[in-house]
């Protein structure tokens, strides 16, 4: 074979590998996995249905039914959202809470009548035509049961009787009093006076000092129930009765509602959760369940609600109090929650639902920032899920024994921050969320951040930036709005524990609290800035509010999106009208702090913070972050973890001097000292006594 040959055939497979790899290029399923073998650590699947095209370029809810969760994390942590091609799509998991409006407006009384022993009359005048659904009766006296007929009009004059009839009632029960006088309706009448006539024939007249109608309306709000049967288990005769609760352990159970043949009962109710080495744990509070039951349906009244404290992480176990009383007759119960949602930006199709990972984390996704804005809209276009399938490639996540715990060694007397990290347990992979302070000093893109072992060597990680919420006390102080605003009341909010901006975390979000049950008040939050007209500038706008009717009832925390900026003090502005300024009890900062994860030893470590100069590391890890993240680490408890301190092994060089300068006060300080001892040496110079002229020659010798 001649050279000329040799090289024609080398320039040809040249040739052909290269249309090799071009066709690879152009044509990436032949080289990427399929979705299927991509996620074979997750073992179910669905198929998810977006909505009708008229939905498009809008957020899409796909509500999560309970049997997803039963496959699933708890807290629902290993679901993916896939698109056709492969590429994992962000979402941000949601609870569709319901958020009640009410619209109230009290009446005036004009109208009474009464015919002794048989009927009383009440007329009541709420000054406008207006919509309602609920009457609140203030009603004077006590052990009465009285059918209600309602008529309504619009000038007094002329009536028009509601159909239907109500009851209100105020009776003894097993040591209680059980007072009704609230009249709902299922469809809103309108009207601006409504007559209430009452019967007196089968109860004493009672007196109504007038009454609040009421439009009530929801946001959001949606509901999963699941009926399920009970199981009897031995117990001592006279103790309580217990049930175990046909249902699996995930679900996310929120509410139990008993049900019985029994037509009248009055019942103490528990619910413990059965946890394997610890026993029975209560989950919630002894609650009462009661039937009312006095010969007429209409007169009924019924309380079958069990609220769970706490999401519970075993089997459910009801607790029923008998006293003296038979056990309830044939008991079963309704299991329901707050429906659950993945809130997803518009997409056009071919989305599939995984889930079933035993060890997968959270996934972090910047939308996660969007949360408390979703939170405001009334709804979303709703996406359906098919039915549930395995995932053919499914293959469980083997250990990953493979990962070396060590990097290189790190200089650690160029880091002026530490945090000492003990570990107790063996080898394994961990996890650590950074405290909010941490941000005060690290840089925002997280590069100088270092975790070393005790002879300095560097242990490689994995970081999510925003995983998880800390939340931040608030110190509460009196402050002046700005332009001296009349009617307006300001307070500061300063973070603890920091100097200045610089050390200051980003601020995701404000939470308050009011000593106050009722109010609404517009309200801004400002932050120091020399380049505005005041000093300050608004960097969020809210309206409080706070709609607590029930006596004692806690304050709800009010949140205000604050954006992720840096600020160190926060002044809140509010428009107090003619209300007396509100009274704050609590205020947090919420700071969305990094997670860390890594594998290591039993041993001591350290969190390097400050390198101003650091670049990011790079870890032969970084390839395997989603490996890593589908491990479920391990978390260290608070107490391994000691707190921010000066790294007793820095050494400042020539670089951070200048840093520390041009930074601080000691630029300033260092200028103005040098500045007066040039003044001073300049004084010296022109002090000195002029020089003596030299003395003249001496005249000249010699012959002539």
């Amino acid at each position: 074979m001649t050279a000329r040959t040799r090289a024609r055939l080398a320039v040809a497979a040249f040739a052909v590998a290269t249309a090799i790899g071009v066709a690879a290029q152009e044509d990436p399923a032949r080289t990427a996995p399929s979705p299927d073998a991509a996620r074979a650590a997750w073992q179910f699947r669905r198929a998810v249905t977006m909505p009708p095209a008229d939905a498009a370029g809008r957020v899409v809810a796909i509500a999560i039914p309970p049997d997803v969760a039963e496959h699933s994390q708890r807290a629902l942590q290993d679901l993916r959202l896939v698109a056709a091609d492969g590429r994992e799509v962000p979402y941000v998991l949601d609870v569709d809470v319901p958020r009640d409006t009410e619209r109230r407006r009290l009446g005036r009384l004009v109208e009474a009548q009464q015919e002794r022993r048989d009927l009383s009359a009440w007329a009541i005048d709420f000054g406008v035509v207006a919509p309602f659904d609920r009457l609140e009766l203030d009603v004077d006296g006590s052990g009465f049961a009285k059918r209600a007929m309602l008529e309504i009009s619009d000038d007094g004059i002329r009536w028009s009787r509601v159909d239907g009839e109500a009851w209100i009632f105020d009776r003894p029960w097993r040591g209680r009093q059980i007072h009704d006088t609230v009249i709902d309706r299922a469809t809103p009448l309108v009207a601006r006076f409504v007559r209430i006539t009452l019967d007196d024939v089968r109860s004493r007249p009672v007196i109504v000092r007038g009454a609040t109608a009421v439009l009530t309306g929801t946001l959001g709000g949606a509901r999963w129930s699941r009926d399920a049967a009970l199981t009897r288990l031995e117990t001592p005769a006279g103790a309580p009765s217990r049930y175990t609760v046909d249902a699996p352990a995930t679900l996310p159970v929120e509410r139990l509602t008993i049900a019985t043949a029994d037509g009248a009962y009055w019942r103490e109710v528990r619910v413990f959760e059965d946890v394997p080495g610890r026993g029975l744990q209560p989950v919630s509070a002894p609650s009462p369940i009661y039937r009312l039951g006095v010969g007429d349906a209409d007169l009924d009244a019924e309380h079958r609600d069990i609220d769970l404290q706490r999401p519970a992480a075993g089997r459910l176990v009801v607790e029923i109090e008998n006293g003296d009383s038979p056990p309830l007759a044939s008991p079963r119960v309704t299991l329901s929650g707050m429906t659950r949602r993945v809130l997803v930006p518009p997409v056009v199709s071919g989305l599939t639902l995984y889930y079933g990972n035993p060890v997968t984390r959270r996934p972090v996704y910047d939308l996660e920032a969007l949360r408390l804005r979703l939170a405001f809209v009334a709804d979303f276009p709703a996406a359906t899920l098919g039915p549930e399938a395995a995932n053919p490639r499914f293959a469980p996540v083997p250990p990953m024994a493979f990962l070396a715990a060590r990097g290189a060694a790190a200089d650690i007397t160029h880091w002026p921050y530490a945090r000492a990290l003990t570990i107790e347990g063996g080898d394994d992979i961990y996890t650590v969320a950074l405290a909010a302070t941490d941000l005060g000093h690290l840089r925002p893109d997280l590069a100088d951040l270092r975790l070393v072992d005790a002879e300095g060597r560097q242990v490689p990680y994995v970081i999510e930036p925003q995983a998880e919420a800390a939340r931040v006390a608030l110190r509460i102080g009196g402050a002046t709005p700005r332009a001296h605003t009349p009617k307006t009341s300001a307070f500061e909010l300063t973070v603890p524990g920091v100097r200045d901006v610089a050390e200051a975390p980003p601020l995701a979000a404000l939470r308050l609290t009011f000593a106050e049950a009722f109010f609404t008040r517009p309200a801004v939050v400002t932050v120091n800035d020399a380049r505005a007209v005041q000093g300050r500038t608004v960097v969020a706008q809210e309206t409080l509010r706070a709609l607590r009717r029930e006596a004692g009832a806690a304050p709800e925390p009010i949140t205000i999106d604050l954006g992720g900026g840096r600020a160190d003090r926060l002044v809140i502005e509010i428009s107090d009208g003619d209300n007396a300024p509100l009274t704050p009890k609590t205020a947090d900062a919420v700071v969305l702090v990094p997670r860390v994860t890594f594998k290591a030893t039993k041993g001591s470590y350290r969190l390097l913070f400050g390198k101003a100069d650091a670049e990011a590391p790079t870890y032969d890890l970084a390839a395997l972050r989603q490996d890593v993240l589908a491990y479920s680490a391990l978390p260290l408890a608070d107490a391994a973890l000691r707190p921010l301190a000066p790294n007793d092994a820095y050494a400042r060089d020539a670089g951070d001097v200048a840093r520390s300068l041009s930074n601080g006060p000691v630029l300033w300080a260092v200028l103005g000292l040098s500045i007066l001892v040039l003044l001073w040496l300049t004084w010296r110079i022109l002090k000195q006594p002029a020089a003596a002229p030299p003395p003249p020659p001496p005249p000249a010798t010699g012959v002539q």
